[in-house]
């Protein structure tokens, strides 16, 4: 399923719905995708995408939650989209684990 896909015309990122689709992805783990994808090439933040992740959650996420997240897109990253020939990638010069994180084709 490696492969290159055709770009938007507009943002010139990988247009990836069809490498989504056979990956059997957990609520989580396509809640993260779909807030990426949104985002398209400006990221996301760390902190923010922390808070989308985990505002649902009554205690309010994991205490070590930046680092939960890091090893949860690791995870993601190596279980599931490198096989279909995505990443989720840390990009920007942010300082203690502040990057914007953005999803595309490897």
């Amino acid at each position: 399923m490696t492969g290159s896909y055709p770009t938007c015309p507009t943002c010139g990122q990988p247009v990836i719905e069809q490498a989504l689709n056979p990956l059997q992805l957990n609520k989580w783990e396509r809640r993260l995708v779909e807030r990426l994808k949104k985002a398209g090439a400006a990221g996301v933040p760390t902190p923010d995408l922390f808070e989308y992740m985990y505002r649902s959650d009554p205690n309010g996420g994991p205490l070590c939650g930046v680092k939960n997240l890091h090893v949860r897109i690791c995870q993601i990253n190596k279980r599931k989209l490198n096989a279909a020939g995505l990443q989720i990638r840390a990009t920007g010069h942010g300082g203690r684990g502040e990057h914007e994180y953005v999803l595309r084709a490897l």
